[in-house]
């Protein structure tokens, strides 16, 4: 039991960043697939208000579980506004593969519905990836 307290202390933000992000991205495809498959909105549409959903839930959980950030005043409001900015260019990022993907692209495997599910799914890890690097070598970042 010492020696798995031992490692989840040694590993506890990667381990806290991959479930808060496994709950940032499910929140992401949730909202996605109810405003495209349920109401009918085009993909870039309900991709966008999908990301913006994931991006409100990520700083919250980043900031109070993940990085356990206590910043306040202007030093918070930087630390907001580096987060916003970093989403916003991986939400590029993600728009752009989703969008070209979906639309853009014959279903290349797993049928059309499996095929926007994938190419979705591969925009997510590729956008989880880069936001753990932003958000621990800009955002969060420890002061020495």
């Amino acid at each position: 039991m010492l020696r798995l307290r031992g490692l989840y202390e040694k590993y506890r933000e990667v381990i806290l960043y991959v479930f808060f992000g496994g709950v940032t991205s499910l929140t992401n495809m949730a909202v996605y697939l109810l405003l495209k498959r349920q109401i009918g909105l085009p993909t870039g549409l309900a991709n966008a208000c999908g990301l913006t959903a994931s991006i409100l839930v990520a700083y919250v959980t980043n900031r109070k579980w993940v990085f356990m950030s206590h910043t306040r005043g202007l030093q918070a409001l930087r630390e907001f506004l580096w987060f916003i900015a970093c989403r916003l260019g991986t939400a590029v990022l993600d728009q752009a593969i989703v969008v070209t993907g979906v639309e853009h692209m014959p279903p290349l495997l797993f049928g059309e519905k499996g095929w926007e599910i994938a190419v979705k799914l591969f925009a997510m890890v590729l956008v989880i990836l880069l936001n753990y690097v932003f958000s621990k070598l800009m955002i969060f970042k420890k002061e020495k």
